[in-house]
């Protein structure tokens, strides 16, 4: 039966989608995008930046509307929508996986915002301990979180606008100092063509498209929801991309933090970096809160939150963020299929939220470990379907699963029929 927040969104509970909107910006205009973007900029001509950028981001656009609407239409979040698809104990160890992957992202971007806000402030001469500044900001993203959706809410709709105002600024800035840049590449040549480069952005935040019901359930209806994060992550992730790549291409310095810092900008930089770090990791531990409310549905989310905060700070404090980098990276090739599952299962359900389950869904598993073999063995052989392995392995995952939902298969049957 569907447990917590998430269940039983009721009216007042729905919001505009402009609102659901700023809610998803504030969890893409992050450190980890200003990175990837400086990335293309080093590898790629500006115009072909633009283009992989928008490449990238339409195609998450549509996995993150289908996903959205499932969430919109059931009142379910991603991790709830798991459990109607594999079953209760099938969906918690599904979500066992969504949950360590999300708790190991917050370590690791609580350690981004430490490393980043203790530079910025040392050149502004303010001197901070790094261990001060973390546990400052574990705090801070911890109480967020425990508020809830609506904390997020606010606090999305006030800081999303700055910290877009401030990356504007940058722009603006580097542009001053440096004139428009030109629309060539890299001295070296360019390492990346459009194709590889909005692979590179698909299959990098495809994981955060598939989360997008656990925002956008509480959109007043689907077409909120889809249109909401269409633009979120088609136009809106595109944009923060290619302006963090322009500073970048003019500086030739790939840290958005150190580059703002070198145009003078040393207040923006600190709070770019404390607005961008607050409210990505306060929406990962949201999300990872949901994901333990399912294994553990007697324990109230506030605690929960507290429990996931307090065990990724301390991983990021113990130095496992760098090392949890590769494995986080391996483990999301297994995430995009579950995402095939679990919006199949929702469109293709009778019922929007089934009240009794089943224990275990076996096609739900082999369509998932189908998903998983494809996106294993691509590099392995050297071929690939659409240039985009997590796409590949959600298309098989959804495809197998949606001709078995609409034939399903008998056992039983085969063996009399084999058998009369």
């Amino acid at each position: 039966m569907p447990t917590g927040e998430a269940s039983g969104i009721s009216a007042d509970q729905r919001v505009h989608g402009f609102r659901i909107l700023m809610i998803l910006m504030s969890s893409l205009v992050t450190l980890p995008a200003f990175v990837m973007g400086a990335q293309f900029a080093g590898q790629m001509p500006l115009a072909d930046t633009i283009a992989a950028c928008f490449l990238g981001g339409g195609l998450l656009a549509v996995v993150a509307a289908f996903a959205s609407v499932a969430g919109a239409r059931s009142g379910l979040s991603s991790y709830e929508l798991v459990l109607q698809a594999f079953g209760t104990t099938g969906g918690k160890v599904v979500n066992s996986v969504l949950g360590f992957v999300m708790l190991g992202w917050f370590g690791v971007i609580l350690m981004m915002f430490g490393d980043a806000a203790v530079a910025a402030l040392a050149k502004t001469g303010t001197d901070v301990p790094h261990m001060g500044i973390l546990l400052a900001g574990a705090v801070l993203m911890i109480a967020t979180t425990a508020i809830g959706f609506r904390a997020l809410d606010i606090f999305s709709q006030i800081l999303t606008p700055f910290k877009v105002g401030l990356l504007v600024w940058t722009v603006v800035a580097a542009i001053i100092a440096y004139g428009w840049p030109e629309m060539r590449g890299p001295s070296g040549g360019a390492a990346l063509t459009v194709g590889q480069g909005g692979s590179m952005l698909a299959g990098g935040v495809i994981v955060g498209a598939l989360l997008t019901p656990d925002i956008c359930r509480f959109a007043r209806n689907g077409t909120h929801a889809a249109a909401s994060a269409a633009v979120g992550f088609g136009v809106g992730l595109p944009l923060v991309l290619i302006a963090a790549a322009i500073p970048a291409l003019l500086t030739g310095e790939a840290d958005l933090v150190k580059i703002m810092l070198g145009l003078g900008l040393g207040m923006f930089a600190i709070l770019i970096v404390i607005a961008a770090a607050w409210l990505n990791n306060t929406y990962n531990l949201y999300a990872t809160s949901l994901v333990f409310q399912t294994l553990m549905p007697r324990v109230s989310r506030s605690w929960l939150t507290v429990f996931a905060g307090v065990v990724g700070t301390v991983a990021g404090l113990a130095g496992l963020a760098s090392y949890l980098v590769p494995f986080l990276h391996v483990l999301s090739v297994a995430i995009p299929p579950i995402g095939g599952v679990y919006i199949v299962h929702a469109y293709l359900s009778p019922s929007r939220i089934e009240n009794v389950l089943p224990t275990w869904r076996p096609a739900a598993f082999l369509c998932w470990l189908a998903g998983v073999l494809v996106a294993a063995v691509q590099a392995p052989l050297g071929f690939e379907l659409s240039g985009v392995s997590a796409l590949d392995s959600l298309c098989v995952s959804a495809l197998i699963y949606f001709a078995i939902k609409r034939r399903p298969f008998s056992l039983k049957r085969y063996v009399h029929r084999r058998l009369s």
